[in-house]
């Protein structure tokens, strides 16, 4: 087991102190900082994260999975190499099926 910021590491990898893992790559304008935190809002979320400049701050969340596994997508969603219109949130290409069930 590896530990970085602990001494005892739960888990084969194990990340302690902050919680967050981050990218950084500040080679271009454009460029972005992502990262995955968890326990972030509540206890219990995951969420991945980017900077909304070419800086190191995570401020804007793009996906959230609550600590009851439900998850929230930030902006728009394409599957199948599909493309968004201008007032599309969702689009899919080819089979799509999408079904809510009350269990």
């Amino acid at each position: 087991k590896v530990g970085i910021g602990t001494t005892a590491p739960a888990f084969n990898l194990s990340v302690g102190g902050q919680n967050v893992i981050g990218w950084h790559n500040s080679a271009n304008a454009s460029s972005r900082s992502w990262g995955w935190m968890n326990d972030a809002s509540t206890w219990g979320d995951y969420k991945l994260v980017r900077s909304d400049g070419q800086d190191t701050t995570l401020d804007t969340t793009v996906l959230t999975f609550d600590n009851s596994s439900n998850v929230t997508f930030a902006g728009k969603v394409a599957i199948g190499g599909a493309t968004l219109g201008a007032n599309d949130q969702f689009h899919a290409t080819g089979r799509c099926i999408l079904a809510a069930n009350n269990w």
